[in-house]
């Protein structure tokens, strides 16, 4: 389940923000608060689409001086391609008990990324190649998985099913890594001294 925290609207104070203008998902445009349609125009490299409105109605309207600074008078506003995910996202954090789940992630998953940053060297990378860096990233999720499993057998009280289904995990895990074939450096001096 989701949870994300708030992020605070950007841009200038006085202006019209994106949220002032309406998305309508049946015909793919924008609305502005004059009623005037901003059409579809084109995606991004970075999976933005961009909605432009019609200069010419643009240039007429009362709201032209807190909507755009434009010399073109053309409003554009973006949307990720991703966007209904994020609303869904939003619309989960105005449900009731969101805000304690939200302060109890900071004591669990922030808490993983900081340790993997600082103990496990995440911050930086000498891997080179998508599979050496996922065996990296993978050995330091298992390495903390133990850590987890480590402090729930020595408190008071622990799950049963939730240490079976790390071993589950584990074993799963240990079947990726035989897959991605990696090279031991390891020196033996057994072989190398006859």
């Amino acid at each position: 389940m989701p949870v994300f925290p708030y992020t605070r609207p950007r841009g200038k104070k006085d202006f019209l923000r994106p949220k002032d203008f309406v998305y309508d998902e049946h015909f793919d445009c924008y609305l502005c608060p004059e009623n005037q349609v901003l059409t579809y125009r084109t995606t991004t490299r970075e999976g933005y689409r961009e909605y432009k409105s019609n200069p010419k109605v643009c240039k007429t309207s009362p709201l032209l001086a807190i909507c755009t600074e434009s010399r073109q008078h053309q409003k554009v506003v973006v949307r990720h391609i991703w966007k209904n995910a994020l609303e869904v996202c939003e619309d989960i954090r105005h449900q009731s008990g969101m805000k304690e789940r939200y302060q109890h992630r900071k004591e669990t998953i922030e808490r993983l990324f900081g340790t993997a940053k600082e103990y496990h060297n995440l911050r930086y990378t000498r891997e080179k190649g998508k599979s050496k860096m996922e065996a990296k990233v993978g050995l330091t999720l298992a390495c903390l998985n133990i850590k987890k499993l480590v402090k729930m057998m020595t408190g008071k009280t622990y799950n049963f099913t939730q240490i079976s289904q790390y071993y589950w995990f584990m074993g799963e895990f240990g079947k990726n890594i035989k897959k991605t074939n990696i090279k031991n450096d390891v020196c033996l001096h057994s072989d190398s001294t006859s």
